[in-house]
């Protein structure tokens, strides 16, 4: 979630984070209005994404083994304007691998890691691309559906034809992709953006409340929301309680 010449734009990484908890969305949009102190990334954290960097530069140059016709964004521009233009060249050149490709289509942008070359038609010719990410764990999760789906959404407004597939590659070593089919997630991906962007553009997105779930070990809010719960004296506070427990106390 980022500002830039007064509009404000939002990526597949923020979407997911809305997946995970909606109170770290209303937490970002707050942030754009009034910036608040982050909590620093911890060591682990840190060696986390450092995996995943190392990851998908290995899956890169198996790539680059494979194929002759290998472009790498990065390489070629570092502006954002400058990246989505070379995208849109690479593709109309027809390299078999684009490393890094950056999409825009109104106040959503993209990165994926990888475009793969398919040969089904589109505005380029009798090819087009359909979108692989890669990804350290072990097993697909939905938040790597739902920014595959984020990518192939926005890939589709340029190629003006919806991929087939998507695929991620898992850190489990074998360097295979895993394969799922766009139409099988489009309408559950559609409802999701739509209630992002709801919320998002609604001045009472900040009435979400940060209960306790999966993503405050990753969260650079986690300081602020424990200090909130604690001030609240919120029942994640008693030992060894679930969440199945509080949501039912809360109704009484």
């Amino acid at each position: 979630m980022q500002k830039k010449s007064g509009h404000i734009l939002y990526s597949a990484s923020d979407l997911a984070n809305f997946l995970e908890c909606e109170h770290l969305t209303s937490l970002d949009s707050l942030n754009l209005i009034s910036p608040m102190q982050k909590t620093t990334a911890g060591e682990d954290t840190v060696l986390i994404q450092d995996k995943g960097y190392a990851h998908e530069a290995a899956y890169f140059s198996k790539l680059k083994s494979e194929y002759n016709n290998v472009i790498n964004i990065h390489e070629m521009a570092h502006e954002a304007e400058a990246r989505l233009k070379a995208t849109i060249d690479a593709m109309s050149s027809g390299a078999d691998i684009i490393f890094q490709a950056a999409f825009a289509k109104d106040n959503l942008i993209g990165h994926a890691d990888f475009l793969k070359k398919v040969p089904l038609p589109s505005v380029f010719g009798n090819y087009s691309y359909e979108v692989m990410d890669t990804k350290l764990a072990s097993t697909t999760q939905a938040k790597f559906i739902v920014q595959l789906s984020f990518y192939s959404k926005l890939l589709a407004d340029i190629q003006g034809v919806y991929p087939k597939e998507m695929h991620v590659v898992l850190g489990n070593n074998n360097m295979q992709p895993s394969t799922y089919q766009c139409n099988d997630y489009t309408a559950y991906f559609e409802d999701l953006l739509r209630r992002f962007l709801d919320q998002v553009g609604n001045s009472k997105s900040a009435d979400t409340y940060p209960s306790p779930c999966k993503k405050c070990d990753q969260c650079h809010w986690i300081e602020r929301c424990e200090a909130q719960r604690i001030s609240d004296d919120h029942l994640c506070q008693v030992a060894g309680i679930l969440k199945i427990q509080i949501n039912k106390l809360n109704l009484v």
